[in-house]
């Protein structure tokens, strides 16, 4: 058998490690494009997942407050969500108007308009003059919400109509003189015994980082 004399071992185990890392080091060079393709890709798999998971544990704390509130109410968590990201409003706000307004649709004369937030829904007009009435109470979202950010919300933020719930016109969105009272007690409310707050907080960043726009 033919024996090779320690010096000659060591240059070899030396000269194979080396070729293993030039080996390694090409294929790497070669094919850094699809590594970091694919990390990229595994980057944005997380957040998509992150993303649909702090979606639904926001959409559970809104459907818990609304039934909470309103267990018959047939107003929907997710359709809540997803609109008021769309327009950029934030939903406790949203929650405690519809609280304050009509239990979500289950009081007063929006159990008949299904218009959740009364909008156009004067003191002066009867049911029947009412132009704001839906078959169901989720289709008077959007409405609401174009009107707050096209009226409301415009020079103020949400927590801005909490002391002076006034649009852009001068007009208040209630007669009440203690509206703004009443609508800040249940904004506090929502803030002091859900998470909904840092919910939203969460999903706001997952949406971000899933590069999805609402």
């Amino acid at each position: 058998m033919l024996m090779m004399n320690p010096k000659n071992w060591l240059i070899f185990i030396v000269l194979f490690c080396l070729g293993i890392a030039v080996t390694v080091g090409i294929t790497l060079y070669v094919n850094k494009d699809k590594i970091e393709n694919y990390a990229e890709y595994v980057q944005l798999k997380e957040a998509e997942l992150n993303y649909w998971a702090s979606k639904a544990d926001l959409v559970d704390a809104v459907n818990d407050y609304i039934h909470s509130v309103a267990p018959m109410s047939n107003l929907s968590g997710v359709i809540l969500v997803d609109k008021c990201e769309e327009y950029k409003i934030d939903i406790k706000f949203v929650l405690a108007q519809g609280h304050l307004e009509s239990h979500f649709g289950t009081k007063g004369l929006a159990a008949k308009t299904n218009s959740v937030w009364n909008v156009g829904a004067f003191d002066s007009l009867s049911l029947n003059e009412i132009k704001h009435t839906f078959s169901n109470p989720n289709q008077s979202i959007e409405p609401y919400l174009k009107l707050l950010r096209e009226k409301y919300i415009t020079s103020k933020c949400e927590t801005g109509l909490l002391d002076n719930f006034v649009s852009v016109n001068g007009y208040r969105y209630a007669t009440s003189p203690s509206y703004e009272i009443s609508l800040r007690h249940k904004y506090e409310v929502i803030t002091n015994t859900t998470k909904i707050d840092s919910l939203q907080e969460v999903f706001r960043y997952w949406i971000v980082q899933s590069n999805r726009e609402y």
